[in-house]
């Protein structure tokens, strides 16, 4: 639940739970020489820092990691 430290293990996704993704290509994307692939890994970044700062601002915290690299962020316990 969210009343635990996050952890670098993977873990399972809980209801009402939100979910930020990280495309699985965006390494290839930042090294790229594509003026095309880096502007869309800096939309990506930004599109990415909005929804923690939503999140953040909506009392949630990260609490952990899917198998398939998203954070899994949940409320606060109070």
């Amino acid at each position: 639940g969210c009343d635990v430290a996050p952890t670098a293990v993977t873990i399972d996704v809980e209801s009402g739970d939100e979910l930020i993704t990280t495309p699985t290509d965006i390494v290839a994307l930042r090294q790229s020489n594509s003026v095309d692939d880096q502007a869309r890994a800096r939309d990506l970044r930004a599109a990415q820092r909005k929804s923690f700062e939503s999140a953040f601002s909506a009392s949630k915290f990260v609490r952990g990691f899917t198998t398939d690299g998203a954070y899994v962020l949940c409320e606060k316990a109070r």
